[in-house]
Order: C-alpha cells, then structure tokens, then sequence
C-alpha cells in the first residue's frame, strides 16, 4: 500500500539516534515518501543535507509563522538566494498564526507576503500553517495567484475547505481524525472527494489520540489511512493510492 507523508519534521533533532531506522519501519509499511518543511533559516542547510542523504525525503524551505518573532528582513533574502542555489518541493511551511491574541498579527502578514511573493516567482506550491486566519490566508493566496499547495492539518469548516478547494490547494488530513471531539471535522472528511485530500503526520508532534509514546512519527499515517477508510467508501488501499498520487502530481515527485 505506497503511502506518502505530506508533512513531516524528520529533520527535528529528537529523530537524530533513530531516524533511518523510522524510515525502514515506514518503508516496511509502504510509507515510502516524506515532504520536510522547514520552520526557521537555521534547519534550511541541515534540511537539505538529509534530504540529499535519504532520496525519500523532500524539502521544503520557508519560515513558519509562530516564530515571526525570531525572523528577519535577512532571512528573506538568504530564502530568496538557497532558492536560486537549491531545488526545493515547496515553500513552506508558511502561513498565519492568530491563536494567540497577543501576536503581531501585522508582523505575520508581511513574512507571509513576502513568501507567498517568492512562491509566485518561483512558481512553487505552498505548505500552509494556519490557525484562527483562514479569511486572511485565502484572500492572500488570491492576491498573489496561488494555486498549488496543502493546507497543513486542516481543521476548519466546510465553507473554507470549499475556498481552499477552488484556490487549488489540497487539504491535509492527519492525527486530528482520531480524537473523539472531532465529528464535524471527521463529517467533512467523509464528504470531501479524494483528489483533494492528503495524509500527513506532523510528526514529532500532533500524536494519534491514545498513543502511548510522547513522540509522533511518520508511521501514524498508516492508521490515519485505517481510520478514513472507515469513515468513507474507499478501501485503504485505494485512499493510500489517489492521497500518494496528490502529493506527487502537486509537488512533481517522481512516480
């Protein structure tokens, strides 16, 4: 069953002493295929090594909004120039963060803008983080013409899933679907037509619910897989089929 994880951090440190041993067990799995976001200037470089090391693991570069606080004027240039130098997927993971109401929100719209700015320039699809923004992420998206991407864990309503859809965007599906609290995402997750759906993990974070261990991994996209099949139609198989086939027509992966 060849599964594709549309979002993951197999970069993050707390996957140093085990990290190919993780993949192997994913690859057992049929999950053979992993998009790396970045968060912040300081992982690019490490980010690109592993991917060049591990020829599963694709890059993206950006700047992730929660830490807005930490970027500057200069990391936008230096994206701008490991972009001209190097061959990533995606920008990403950008986005807008308005959970917590102490944010500067404006500071957040600019690093997003100049992302999106350089995702039109280069022609590349997006990997979005957003909570409490969707408004203002799509009427962004519509400012800058993009139309090719995921939005990250998606969680929102069917309206705005409806938005996304006819921006072009696909929607990421993931650990959410397991929590008992989740019914009207789970509704919509029933509804949505396959092509406009992807799996991911988040891993190290976003845990399937009951799990036992503090960190996620790539290999909970299996169960995510298990657990939208049994609220849809589709087998298993052909959900890890049409999700794996998005990912890879979106970001142009070799088949």
């Amino acid at each position: 069953m060849p599964l594709i994880d549309s979002h993951c951090h197999l970069d993050f440190p707390c996957f140093d002493q085990d990290r190919k041993a993780i993949i192997e067990q994913c690859q057992q799995l049929g999950i053979n295929q992993f998009i790396i976001p970045a968060i912040n200037r300081q992982s690019w470089l490490s980010l690109l090594t592993l991917c060049d090391r591990y020829a599963c693991c694709w890059p993206a570069l950006g700047l992730h909004p929660c830490f807005t606080q930490q970027h500057t004027d200069d990391d936008v240039k230096q994206l701008r120039q490991i972009l001209l130098q190097h061959p990533a997927i995606a920008i990403g993971e950008i986005g807008l963060d308005f959970y917590d109401k102490t944010t500067d929100k404006q500071a957040q719209i600019t690093r997003f803008e100049q992302q999106l700015a350089m995702a039109e320039e280069f022609a590349l699809p997006v990997i979005l983080h957003v909570r409490k923004a969707h408004h203002e992420v799509i009427a962004r998206l519509r400012k800058y013409h993009i139309h090719h991407g995921i939005v990250h864990a998606f969680s929102s309503s069917q309206q705005q899933a409806e938005q996304y859809i006819e921006q072009g965007l696909l929607l990421g599906v993931g650990s959410l679907i397991s929590y008992p609290n989740a019914q009207r995402l789970r509704q919509l997750f029933q509804q949505l037509p396959l092509q406009h759906l992807v799996l991911e993990s988040d891993a190290p974070d976003m845990s399937l619910f009951n799990a036992p261990a503090l960190r996620n991994t790539p290999l909970s996209i299996y169960t995510t897989c298990q657990q939208l099949a049994q609220l849809r139609t589709e087998t298993p198989a052909t959900i890890a089929t049409i999700t794996s086939q998005n990912v890879t027509n979106l970001f142009r992966l070799p088949s």
